[in-house]
């Protein structure tokens, strides 16, 4: 693997080489003639592309442990209330519902559409959210997401703002 200004060649074997554009908001991997080259095999290929963007640091293990394993994903059938949040730039989206009990954040589901890093933000944001009361809620930060990840990638953190966005759209919703 070599770096040369912000891209990273990383040879894949048999003279080919995969391409990783880091300065771009969303990372882009590029195989040259990964399918015709290898037909089914390509997919196992591809699994290169993973590795690289851990050793790239783009992803950190709390990360993608939060996308592989979400927790509290999922519909809240008894929700209080229920949010829904999109960020226009990316076009990641967000539904948040809380259930409300004895004035505190009893429990908190979430279904997102985007990228890594806002599915992994939505899943720390429930965990965040559960036990709280709603002025607890209020003091809650993208910066603060960010930080129960390990800190996002410049590139990434509008998905800890997407999560703000959502929380402050749940209080009000709810009224506080």
């Amino acid at each position: 693997m070599t770096q040369t200004s912000g891209w990273v060649f990383l040879r894949t074997g048999q003279g080919n080489w995969a391409i990783l554009c880091l300065p771009f908001v969303s990372i882009q991997a590029r195989k040259f003639s990964a399918k015709r080259r290898y037909g089914e095999d390509a997919n196992q290929r591809l699994g290169l592309y993973r590795r690289a963007l851990i050793i790239c640091g783009v992803f950190n293990e709390i990360i993608l442990d939060h996308f592989r394993n979400p927790r509290n994903s999922g519909k809240l059938d008894d929700a209080t209330a229920t949010v829904e949040v999109t960020n226009p730039v990316c076009g990641d989206i967000l539904r948040l519902s809380v259930r409300m009990e004895g004035g505190r954040i009893a429990a908190a589901r979430f279904k997102t559409q985007g990228c890594v890093c806002s599915i992994a933000a939505s899943s720390v944001l429930t965990d965040l959210l559960i036990g709280k009361t709603p002025a607890e809620a209020r003091e809650l930060t993208a910066e603060a997401i960010s930080d129960a990840l390990g800190g996002l990638p410049l590139a990434t953190f509008h998905a800890a703002q997407l999560c703000c966005d959502a929380a402050e759209s749940l209080l009000r919703e709810l009224g506080t």
